[in-house]
């Protein structure tokens, strides 16, 4: 009996003890701290080998959209781009897309030229491809500086990308990289270079963040758990980011200065505390500053096509008698070297200062076949235009200029905000007031409404041609929803005291016969006679906010969507509740003048 009671105890004991080895192995499997390190190629999700990844600010960065990636016949696509870094030599190189996006947006190349450029409000710095020479340009004066690197170069690559149909396909398109040592001159941050892969931590200067000591030795997790792969290791002491601890209890996810992001147990984290970089550049950006009136702006469009008509500005201020600006159409593009035919003339610019009345030049690309793509995209050719318009304005007396560049196309549109900031320098350093006119900003992204609102002094809205020849069908040439809408998405992009809303003193009169849809432009006080010569009847259209006037006359249609006195106080109403910087009217000669003493009033 005690035989078998001792053969039953040990039995017993052994159980106990494999059940605990059991158990204690599952609980070892459990909370035991994993070993195996991620694959930081599948981490940064790196393509090939001589590309890297890329951190800012303890964000990893991904892929950046642009309009100008892919560019055939005159075409342009909208393509992804990988957000990568190439290292070459020692030297991090940043793709274009991804410096403007993420770095300045005021980092431009030209195709035509091979070369990058960097402008401020007073300076525009250049460097070629494939060399280590660059030059910065400020008041006329040009500095040479040399570069123990090559500053860019650029690159045929494959992209992802959407085309004009809509339809998806991959690409080959350049692509220009520039050195991150290069950017560092113009923009106030740091980097550092890792390998294995390659990768670049960017920390802007001025950056504030959340940062802790870790208390020991410690892993950092893909993912928040034990047993998730260790992306970096962090010595006791280093300090990392903190970028989250809501994210899973226990784990709080953090940034660390090796360009990982991931998670460390939260009882290894020190006493945090907020700490703010301070910029060591030596480079300081100019501010931009603005050219303007200190009163509102009543503007009116001078249509001058020849010297006579020169003669014509005192009748037309017998009408527009409470103008403070004029803008005659003196300057038009001539040739792709950017020169320019003019008309100007110092016996009206005198005139208009002896009434106390500013000058604005109009410079327009409409009447030449000019090539505004060959003109703005070469630097040569840029700044003889720039130059030559600078030398008009000061030999005239003129008080600025007005670019109504309106053939500019989707492939034109960084070389015409580049063409901007160029010309805004000039300006400034003469003290000419720059406004330039737009369309509505909806469809048309490359004109750059925002950049224009800071490089430019006016932001002019051209508040008509809703409908038009071209559009295909007939309505309303400026209604009261098209103007309060265009405004409003310009107030998005543009501050309110740089822009112009420009009033149509026209409005069209439409044919409709069988299928067939023509136009034609009728003055502002023409329109009664119109509704008289064909009999048309008169309503109020609710959705547009003006008169409407229809006609049939032997199977053809007739109808106007009228501007009068009343549309007119409509949209002065709309400027005067957005406080915006005053109107512009296109054109001086098709008004009635009862039309400026209504804007008198509303535009003090």
């Amino acid at each position: 009996m005690k035989k078998f009671i001792t053969i039953l105890l040990t039995i017993i004991a052994l159980v106990l003890l494999g059940g605990g080895s059991y158990v204690g192995f599952k609980l070892y499997n459990k909370y035991s701290e994993g070993t195996t390190w991620a694959d930081l190629t599948d981490y940064y999700d790196l393509k090939s080998p001589e590309l890297g990844a890329v951190m800012l600010d303890g964000v990893i960065l991904e892929d950046t959209t642009t309009e100008r990636a892919v560019l055939e016949d005159g075409k342009v696509s909208k393509a992804a781009l990988d957000v990568n870094c190439r290292v070459l030599n020692g030297i991090c190189y940043l793709d274009l897309y991804t410096v403007q996006q993420y770095l300045h947006n005021r980092f431009y190349y030209s195709e035509l030229d091979r070369e990058i450029c960097y402008t401020d409000a007073a300076m525009v710095a250049a460097a070629a491809l494939d060399g280590s020479n660059w030059t910065s340009t400020t008041a006329g004066v040009t500095e040479s500086f040399e570069e123990p690197y090559t500053i860019a170069f650029s690159m045929t690559v494959n992209v992802g990308a959407i085309n004009e149909d809509g339809i998806s396909e991959t690409k080959q398109a350049e692509v220009c990289y520039i050195a991150l040592d290069f950017i560092e001159k113009f923009v106030p941050v740091t980097h550092e270079i890792f390998a294995d892969p390659n990768r670049v931590v960017i920390e802007s200067m001025d950056l504030c963040k959340e940062v802790a000591a870790v208390n020991k030795d410690t892993a950092v997790r893909w993912r928040a758990g034990v047993k998730s792969d260790i992306l970096t290791e962090v010595p006791k002491g280093k300090q990392i980011m903190i970028l989250d601890t809501q994210d899973v209890e226990g784990w709080v996810k953090v940034a660390t200065d090796d360009g990982c992001i991931g998670y460390i147990k939260e009882n290894r984290v020190g006493a945090r505390q907020m700490v703010t970089g301070v910029s060591t550049l030596e480079y300081t950006e100019p501010k931009y500053t603005s050219v303007q009136l200190d009163e509102k702006v009543r503007l009116g469009f001078h249509a001058v096509y020849n010297q006579t008509a020169n003669g014509n500005l005192t009748s037309m201020l017998e009408t527009a008698y409470n103008i403070n600006v004029i803008s005659p159409t003196w300057f038009s593009l001539s040739d792709n070297a950017g020169n320019f035919t003019h008309i100007a003339s110092l016996e009206y610019v005198q005139t208009a200062h002896e009434r106390g009345i500013q000058v604005w030049g109009l410079v327009e690309d409409i009447t030449n076949d000019v090539d505004t793509y060959e003109i703005l995209g070469n630097r040569v050719s840029r700044t003889h235009l720039i130059e030559g318009l600078i030398e008009a304005a000061l030999t005239y007396d003129l008080d600025g200029l007005n670019i109504d560049f309106e053939g500019i196309r989707r492939r034109d549109g960084v070389h015409f905000v580049q063409f901007l900031r160029e010309l805004s320098i000039r300006c400034r350093e003469e003290r000419l007031i720059l406004s330039v006119d737009n369309y509505p900003p909806s469809g048309r992204p490359y004109y750059d409404y925002d950049e224009q609102g800071v490089v430019a002094d006016y932001v002019v809205l051209m508040g008509y041609d809703e409908h038009w020849g071209s559009s295909g069908d007939s309505g309303s040439t400026s209604s009261q929803p098209f103007v309060e809408n265009s405004l409003d998405n310009l107030l998005k992009l543009v501050p309110a005291d740089k822009i112009i809303n420009a009033l149509p003193f026209y409005t069209r009169l439409w044919t409709t016969s069988g299928d067939k849809v023509t136009d034609k432009a009728i003055f502002m006080k023409s329109i009664d006679k119109v509704v008289s010569d064909y009999g048309m009847i008169i309503d109020f259209d609710e959705a547009t906010g003006q008169k409407y006037a229809r006609a049939e006359v032997n199977g053809a249609i007739y109808e106007m969507w009228i501007e009068d006195y009343a549309s007119m106080e409509n949209k002065l109403i709309a400027v005067k509740e957005r406080d915006l910087a005053g109107v512009a009217a296109w054109r001086l000669g098709y008004e009635e003048q009862a039309v400026w003493e209504l804007i008198g009033t509303y535009i003090q």
